[in-house]
């Protein structure tokens, strides 16, 4: 990893954690770098309880209660005390990424991954938990813990940023994806409680480009920081090494995909988002339904986004919210794909059950 790449890394570690690389890779003072093993402490304890949430998917009957949620911020808060003044500890930093995830989304992994991979190469030799008879198996299931165990947690990291609450995830595009292979009479009998990828994809168009600025920086950086982790466990681990394909290989699905829809957008979409941004300090500016007038080319894709999501739940039978949706696909593409979509892909002649999605009956495909 370049020299670039490291002091980015670092300095948005401590941007995120408020604590200096530095000062978690010093040695514990006494007679053990890497101080004492505490899994049998109380801090052990601490930090299994403020990770632990209810899960609200499992009835709860007479005893229902609140239900309760991880406690983030003190996962990182003893998690990097320790780290700093008692124990190296590869468990302890694996739970301080898991909390970093959950609370800056996929700016976290990047820093806290590299900082890991630090933690290792810096104290491998008396690192927790130990190496007992040459056996790496107690430190190589903490990676296979992290190559599984936070795609979930990933999954469900925001994909996009329209105005409001509601935000879609990776974890939708997937749900969404697997509706779309249904069979077609499935599809059009539930068409009103389906996710459809269209629908998110116009929340990827309605997002300002700012924001997939920073995801795509933050994803970049998370896989150049786990393919790095990577190599560096080839050597400490030899032919024992654990892989983090799957966390590596879901970083660039997203990325790629993501990328896919917004490549066109370039500067014009972010000077849009500018504008959006100083129609929103203005006192008489509402949001892009409110009927105030359209100023940018985002501004009327955002428009037409939403009156075709509209419509898609008002009349689900009817065309013209799928062939909004295509146009909106169309704005995205240069001439080229255009013409590629159009005369190549369609013949010059678009077909209405495709765009809907569904499935032509054969007299109706020979007639085309």
């Amino acid at each position: 990893m370049s020299d670039e790449y490291n002091n980015i890394l670092q300095e948005r570690f401590g941007q995120l954690c408020g604590v200096p690389v530095d000062a978690l890779l010093q040695p514990i003072p006494g007679d053990n770098p890497s101080g004492e093993y505490l899994k049998h402490h109380s801090i052990y304890s601490s930090l299994k309880a403020a990770r632990t949430a209810d899960d609200a998917s499992v009835p709860m009957g007479q005893w229902e209660h609140d239900l309760k949620s991880a406690d983030w911020d003190e996962v990182t808060r003893l998690s990097l005390e320790t780290l700093e003044t008692k124990s190296k500890d590869l468990q302890i930093a694996i739970w301080l990424l898991e909390a970093q995830i959950n609370k800056w989304g996929f700016a976290a992994i990047g820093p806290v991954v590299q900082f890991i991979q630090v933690l290792c190469e810096t104290f491998w030799d008396t690192l927790y938990p130990e190496i007992e008879d040459d056996d790496l198996e107690y430190r190589t299931n903490l990676i296979v813990w992290v190559n599984q165990k936070l795609l979930p947690t990933v999954k469900q990291l925001s994909i996009t940023a329209t105005r409001g609450d509601a935000y879609y995830s990776w974890s939708d595009w997937e749900l969404a994806a697997q509706h779309e292979q249904l069979p077609p009479e499935t599809r059009k009998k539930l068409q009103n409680d389906l996710l459809q990828t269209q629908t998110i994809v116009s929340s990827v168009i309605a997002t300002p480009i700012e924001f997939y600025k920073e995801v795509f920086t933050d994803l970049k950086l998370g896989i150049v920081a786990l393919e790095q982790f990577s190599a560096s466990l080839d050597d400490l681990c030899g032919r024992h090494a654990p892989s983090l394909s799957a966390l590596t290989t879901l970083l660039e699905e997203i990325h790629d995909t993501l990328y896919s829809h917004v490549k066109h957008r370039g500067l014009e979409a972010a000077q849009a988002s500018e504008e959006e941004e100083l129609d929103e300090a203005r006192p008489d500016t509402q949001s892009y339904g409110s009927g105030g007038p359209i100023r940018n080319r985002e501004a009327a894709y955002a428009k037409l986004a939403e009156a075709a999501e509209y419509l898609s739940h008002d009349d689900p039978h009817s065309p013209v919210p799928y062939l909004v949706y295509k146009a909106i696909e169309w704005g995205q593409m240069n001439t080229a794909e255009l013409y590629q979509e159009l005369f190549i892909q369609y013949q010059g002649q678009l077909n209405i059950f495709e765009v809907m999605g569904l499935e032509l009956d054969p007299k109706q495909a020979q007639r085309r």
